[in-house]
């Protein structure tokens, strides 16, 4: 086993999601979620995710597929938001006009997923 200086990587630096549309999907990240906007490139764009060190970058693809992925168990996202207060998040994405299909709350880790 490895100790944590054997350990070629920091942190995982970035997410980056497939969009149909950049300028929508830019739009609706800033302004529904809250994401603050770094940068912009042609053909994507790159996010600070609350004072995270982590990067949501959105990159624009003609051939596009949701982030999802088939397990065992079910339907899976490649990643997820971690919220301290997971009813309230949920409540503020309501109100900003997401629509949501269930909630978990049986951990602050897990997602809601969203439409």
């Amino acid at each position: 086993m490895h100790n944590q200086n054997d350990q070629p990587f920091e942190r995982i630096d970035g997410v980056f999601l497939p969009v149909k549309i950049l300028n929508e999907s830019i739009n609706w990240y800033e302004n529904t979620l809250g994401l603050k906007l770094l940068y912009k490139w042609p053909g994507g764009a790159g996010f600070q995710v609350s004072e995270g060190e982590s990067l949501l970058g959105l990159i624009e693809v003609d051939d596009f597929k949701p982030a999802l992925f088939k397990s065992k168990e079910g339907i899976m996202h490649y990643f997820n938001f971690k919220s301290k207060d997971v009813a309230k998040s949920r409540e503020m994405l309501i109100t900003r006009g997401v629509e949501t299909t269930g909630s978990s709350m049986l951990r602050q880790l897990l997602p809601f997923p969203l439409k």
